[in-house]
């Protein structure tokens, strides 16, 4: 699947997206036509529920359940009409999600009532969407449900894989990673021998912590997939400030407008700054390990950053010609 082009990973990836939609949509419309437990409220989104300490941790959880979102631009070189269709695909997807989002949890939260919702969350949050489709649609919707739940992971294991497999391309475009994994299939026009080699990566690391007996969950997949999440974030908080940086320094700020260039950056770059402190403090949510292991992940990002400046400033010692065109290689991925 990895090695054919982006449009049919897209069309596979939409129609999971579009059944996990319908059978949320499903839920929501059942709840809604029994009006709810004890009828539908919006107490849910008082102040007084959202303006509190403990909202803190909550928002550092949804936003690291968006990052992917900024994916979309992996895939510029195989958009037909990126500078149109890229933008709008990256609003759209957090608009969408957004608000779908927002309204789905404000649905289960009917489901139970107010009052009834805490109580039934931290009793068994894992079961609270199925309980409350076997309870308001039935137990087919619910085994429907379990298998989408498999599917939509899927499906975003799918869209990780080409990610990377199109971050290792894009390396090897500008001359930085090895030249094998920059070929292009001769027929998808996808990135191939990347795809390969993350697969290969994958299947190595996946063995060695099978072979120590680490948990699958508690341990392999929360434990690889934080310092990510953690990075995803602090990338995110450097590029809104080079995009003000380069905006303040360069032309071409007065041609797009300063809410683009300096407004909206910097408001971006002060909020991402907030929202990644809020992850690496309450790091304990996402993996439930020790202190000691969390501040371990944690230092992974500020490593890696440290090592990848190292060899950015070797091969603009070694190779000047490289570092000069790191970002401006054009690129024939289809």
């Amino acid at each position: 699947m990895a090695s054919r082009s982006v449009h049919v990973g897209a069309k596979v990836l939409g129609a999971l997206l579009i059944a996990e939609t319908a059978v949320l949509a499903l839920l929501a419309g059942a709840i809604l036509l029994e009006g709810g437990a004890n009828g539908l409220s919006l107490a849910s989104f008082a102040p007084s529920h959202v303006l509190t300490s403990q909202m803190s941790a909550s928002l550092g959880l949804a936003v690291a359940a968006f990052i992917g979102f900024e994916a979309t631009a992996l895939y510029r070189e195989e958009a037909r009409d990126p500078d149109r269709t890229v933008p709008r695909a990256t609003y759209l997807a957090v608009g969408f999600l957004g608000l779908f989002y927002t309204f789905v949890v404000w649905v289960i939260v009917q489901a139970f009532g107010d009052a009834g919702a805490v109580g039934a969350a931290a009793q068994n949050p894992a079961e609270m969407f199925f309980t409350a489709m076997t309870c308001y649609v039935g137990g087919w919707a619910t085994d429907l449900q379990r298998v989408l739940i498999v599917s939509s992971l899927l499906a975003s294991l799918l869209a990780f894989h080409n990610a990377v497999t199109r971050y290792g391309y894009a390396l090897s475009a500008e001359g930085v990673a090895p030249a094998a994994l920059g070929r292009i299939h001769p027929r998808h026009g996808s990135p191939w021998v990347s795809g390969i080699a993350q697969t290969a990566l994958a299947v190595t690391v996946t063995a060695v912590f099978a072979a120590i007996g680490v948990h699958p969950y508690n341990e392999f997949l929360l434990w690889v997939n934080t310092p990510g999440v953690v990075g995803i974030l602090a990338l995110q908080t450097l590029a809104a400030c080079a995009v003000a940086a380069f905006f303040r320094r360069g032309p071409g700020a007065h041609r797009v407008g300063r809410l683009r260039t300096a407004v909206a950056p910097v408001a971006a770059a002060l909020l991402l700054a907030a929202i990644t402190g809020l992850v690496c403090t309450r790091l304990s949510l996402f993996t439930g390990a020790a202190p000691l292991v969390n501040w371990t992940l944690i230092a992974l990002t500020p490593l890696v950053f440290a090592t990848g400046v190292l060899l950015a400033l070797r091969i603009r010692r070694n190779r000047p010609d490289v570092y000069a065109g790191l970002a401006a290689t054009d690129v024939d991925c289809v």
